[in-house]
């Protein structure tokens, strides 16, 4: 999960100036932290 957070990350640097492409890696920002959340608990169990 975090090396997909990093690529994003990293992703985000390149386009940056391209407002649709920021918006499309912020919402896979945004997914990744959701999945993050769900999944997190579950490796407890």
């Amino acid at each position: 999960m975090a090396l997909i957070r990093l690529t994003a990350e990293k992703l985000k640097s390149r386009v940056a100036g391209d407002v649709e492409s920021e918006t499309a890696v912020d919402d896979v920002l945004e997914e990744i932290d959701r999945l993050h959340q769900i999944i997190e608990p579950l490796l407890f169990l």
